[in-house]
């Protein structure tokens, strides 16, 4: 029986994800959808007009959408974007191309005068046809893509190719059909060296080079299961869902059980969400634009920023009071959107500057601290050296990333903070083309290992603080005192979860409300009232990053929360009927409606983390979306600092949970 190329292709396919398919993929526990690489969300997030740009800005800009657009493992909405991007700033090139060539047709014209009447018809014909022969010249870049990296007359003389022209080697390939557990590690071997090298070929067809890149890909990820220690390949188990973590853990083990971890399936660590709203490309909103990003600055705030630019004094040498004191004094400023955009873009490059550096210090002094801190002689049923320390996030900063790309150790050898460190730097390389597209595919398939190991850590530390929370119900060291009364004398203000110690984060999970509450009010109500938001003290919770259009924890993220987490725990183990508010924001870029769902997602997602991996139960956590409404800074470009998940104490608004 003889395939065709596309039929081949199909089976190929069919077979590849037919064991993904019959593994089942259980529900994961952490909201997620399509991510991209940082190089593409900086790129998206230049929503300038393309008529702002100048015709060298656009040349390079049709260059780079092209190139991103091709980049492996992007969602195909994020391509559709880059590609339309990319057809948008050709046709802007084409216009101004035509444009500029106008004033010289006249000129052209002029030794015909148009002197005797009769002549006429014989004159304009040619004017007619003239722009038609030169159209394909000025268009045909638009809908060729192949011509982006060459002169204009070249994609004139580039066709292409038929299926008659694929080369034997190709449709070999592509008709072996032979399921991959079939072939040999040499035969293996070659096939994905083979259809790498094929699928880089400009000859062919888009779609016949996709199919290769598949296979090469299948072939791959096939020879690095095979790689894998025979002890790790037992029958595959699911992902603990929620019925394992209502359950009191009847024995708390230092390590990971002793039976082998299951090889998990190729698509078991990230479950795309429901695709986002904000998917689809980006539409500037002018008024919007001209409103935050427009004003010329006031004469105040202008010498204000002005102060703080000139401020010379190193970040590094500042005492963290200091540090804060500047950071709070740049963000209360920007807060005013009183400063011309120039002004505001070079203070929010100092911000982010200067805010690594306290969140890096911080971070560094918990985990020494945690590191330097006794072990207590508990008889209780759990004692705390039996329980993993968790605070080692300050080491994985030391780990470089070259050493990290040569990594070659298995999952089961490395500390929670070295996988969450591997996990970042394969994350990035494995989307850069720089790198060999078969190390690329190894990178992809290791992730996919860590992040598994790494959840059933994070499930098994959680079934281990459920224990040691009940072991010291009694235990007064461990209560926190939370303020029940209204203090109009004690200010409360709002902290950023990685510049504060874990002291500040207890004390405003703690703290009483700005103002004295009238009544109790539904979730709703806050909502939609500035004035009572603004009552409750809040942790912005900046030590998970949500990306461009992104609503997802990623597993190595989920550590992060660890701080937050485990003083709500604290509370919830002797108040247990409080309840927490959990709101999501976005920055302006995109609409109204787009923004409001995305912002309910991110919202949704750091819940999920909660409940999953810390023993929260979720009928204490309330969520609420406001989009762009609070704009930490506001600018209608994309920024990080508004794209961000806080957390309250509400149960002064909203009542205590009922029994």
């Amino acid at each position: 029986m003889k395939f065709t190329p596309v039929a081949a292709s199909l089976i190929a396919l069919a077979l590849f994800s037919a064991p993904i398919m019959a593994a089942g993929q259980p529900e994961l526990m952490i909201v997620a959808q399509a991510e991209a690489p940082q190089e593409v969300l900086d790129f998206l997030a230049d929503t300038r007009t393309m008529a702002e740009f100048s015709v060298e800005e656009l040349a390079d800009r049709f260059k780079q959408a092209r190139k991103l657009s091709k980049m492996d493992g992007l969602a195909p909405e994020v391509s559709d974007q880059l590609k339309e991007i990319a057809r948008a700033a050709r046709a802007e090139i084409a216009a101004r191309e035509e444009q500029a060539a106008k004033p010289a047709e006249p000129a052209a014209e002029q030794p015909v005068v148009e002197q005797p009447a009769a002549e006429q018809p014989v004159v304009e014909q040619p004017v007619v046809e003239q722009p038609a022969a030169e159209q394909p010249a000025i268009e045909q870049p638009v809908v060729e893509q192949p011509a982006v990296e060459q002169p204009a007359e070249q994609p004139a003389e580039v066709a292409a190719p038929t299926p008659a022209e694929i080369p034997a080697e190709v449709a070999d390939l592509l008709n072996d059909t032979r399921p991959l557990a079939e072939m040999s590690p040499d035969e293996l071997t070659k096939r994905a060296r083979a259809a790498r090298k094929f699928s880089k070929s400009d000859n062919l067809p888009e779609d016949i080079r996709n199919q290769l890149a598949e296979i090469a890909k299948a072939a791959r990820g096939e020879l690095v299961a095979r790689e894998q220690p025979a002890e790790q390949k037992t029958p595959e188990a699911p992902v603990v869902e929620a019925p394992v973590v209502e359950e009191p853990a009847p024995t708390i083990v230092e390590k990971p059980p002793a039976e082998p971890l299951p090889e998990p399936p190729p698509a078991v660590v990230e479950v795309p969400a429901p695709a986002p709203v904000e998917a689809a490309p980006v539409v500037v909103d002018k008024a919007q634009a001209k409103t935050l990003d427009g004003n010329a600055g006031s004469p105040e705030a202008e010498a204000k920023a002005q102060e703080f630019l000139a401020d010379a004094r190193a970040a590094d040498k500042l005492t963290d009071e200091e540090l804060r004191a500047r950071l709070d004094g740049i963000r209360e400023l920007m807060a005013g959107n009183e400063l011309s955009r120039d002004t505001e873009r070079a203070l929010r490059k100092k911000l982010r500057t200067e805010r690594d550096v306290l969140r890096d210090r911080v971070a560094a002094a918990e985990a020494a601290a945690a590191a330097a801190a006794p072990k207590k002689d508990d008889s209780a049923a759990v004692k705390p050296a039996d329980k993993k320390p968790r605070k080692d996030k300050g080491s994985k900063f030391n780990i470089s990333i070259e050493f990290v790309l040569n990594d070659r150790r298995p999952s089961e050898e490395l500390e929670d903070y070295e996988l969450e460190r591997r996990l970042e730097v394969y994350r990035q390389s494995a989307y850069d083309r720089q790198y060999d597209e078969e190390q690329r595919d190894y990178w992809r398939a290791v992730m996919e290992r860590d992040q598994y190991l790494l959840q059933q850590r994070l499930l098994r530390e959680r079934r281990q603080r459920q224990a040691e929370l009940a072991s010291r119900a009694d235990d007064e060291e461990y209560d926190v005192e939370i303020d029940r009364e209204y203090e109009p004398d004690r200010p409360r203000r709002d902290v950023y979860a990685a510049e504060v110690d874990d002291a500040e984060l207890e004390d405003v999970l703690a703290s009483a409300p700005r103002s004295k509450p009238k009544r109790r009010y539904s979730v709703e109500e806050i909502e939609d009232s500035p004035d009572l938001r603004e009552s409750l003290p809040r942790i912005e919770i900046d030590t998970v990053r949500f990306g461009f259009n992104e609503a997802f924890v990623r597993a190595e993220e989920v550590g992060n929360l660890d701080r937050i987490a485990e003083v709500m725990e604290r509370i919830l183990a002797k108040h247990p009927r409080e309840v927490f508010l959990i709101e999501g924001h976005t920055d302006a870029v995109g609409s109204d409606a787009a923004n409001l769902a995305l912002s309910r997602q991110r919202a949704t997602a750091i819940k999920k983390a909660l409940t999953t991996y810390y023993v929260i139960p979720a009928a204490n956590l309330e969520t609420v979306g406001y989009g762009e409404r609070y704009l930490k800074i506001p600018t209608a470009e994309a920024e990080q600092e508004n794209r961000r998940v806080s957390v309250s104490r509400a149960t002064a608004l909203i009542g205590e949970l009922e029994e």
